[in-house]
């Protein structure tokens, strides 16, 4: 007699759907449900407040296996706009991934989410994401870019650039099972805090897996946003976390070999 109660599916048919997931392109319906799931799952957001338009354009596309940046864009403006938090927003985004049959979020996804979310919090400022958190791969390029333009808004004349401006890391090695952007979700989390502290244009850069930088100007916010920062790092004597700033040399060659420097563990 049926109960009413909520049945399991047997094993070998919830075996059947992820072989089916792995031959075939996924429903956008079944994408979004797997999510939902997911989100349920976890326990940190009710279903009605996690669904939002940006959440089926994501599913599409990921069901389709189209461009996944457009709606991560929409994704990321409609989580700032609600309220959400950085590090959660970025958790949903892993939440999906882990109810597919693909390895993890792809992190031109995870980089579009960040900088829409970015993008509204932080207003005006724009920031940008170099390297792959999860890979460390930043390249020389990313180390000029990150140094190259501020030296030449310094022009002869101006004051030095270590009066303006010093680099801030942060370091936080991933914990077992962590997404990968910790360092960044820390750091962009602070919100509105920051603003005193960026430039107009924020380069992120990715050091190495676990450890980003950015120029940041010598504003009289900055002590408590290294403050602020330290106080959310998770057990320093275990995991070997850190906040720091870094003094700018007066030339670019000396400041690539201190971001070199930064890049190796400082």
């Amino acid at each position: 007699m049926d109960d009413g109660t909520a049945r399991r599916p047997p094993a070998s048919v919830t075996d059947q759907r992820e072989r089916s997931l792995r031959r075939h392109r996924t429903p956008a319906g079944a994408v979004r449900d797997a999510w939902r799931a997911a989100v349920e799952h976890q326990g940190w957001v009710r279903p009605e407040d996690w669904w939002h338009p940006s959440v089926e354009a994501l599913a599409r596309a990921v069901a389709r296996r189209q461009d996944v940046r457009p709606a991560g864009t929409r994704l990321g403006h409609a989580r700032a706009r609600a309220g959400w938090g950085l590090r959660r927003t970025v958790d949903d985004v892993f939440a999906l991934y882990r109810r597919m049959p693909f390895a993890g979020p792809p992190s031109r996804l995870v980089r579009a989410v960040v900088e829409a979310w970015a993008e509204v919090v932080l207003a005006p400022t724009d920031v940008t994401l170099c390297g792959d958190p999860r890979r460390g791969s930043v390249t020389a390029g990313y180390l000029a870019s990150l140094l190259g333009g501020v030296y030449l808004l310094g022009g002869e004349d101006g004051p030095p650039l270590s009066d303006e401006f010093v680099v801030l890391v942060v370091d936080v090695p991933a914990p077992a099972g962590g997404t990968g952007w910790e360092p960044v979700t820390l750091l962009l989390d602070l919100g509105p805090a920051l603003l005193p502290v960026l430039p107009a244009h924020a380069l992120i850069v990715t050091f190495s897996p676990g450890r980003v930088g950015t120029l940041v100007r010598r504003d009289p916010a900055l002590p408590a946003v290294v403050a602020e920062l330290a106080a959310h790092l998770p057990d320093r004597a275990e995991t070997g976390s850190v906040v720091l700033t870094a003094e700018i040399p007066e030339d670019v060659p000396a400041a690539h070999r201190l971001l070199d420097q930064v890049a190796a563990g400082y």
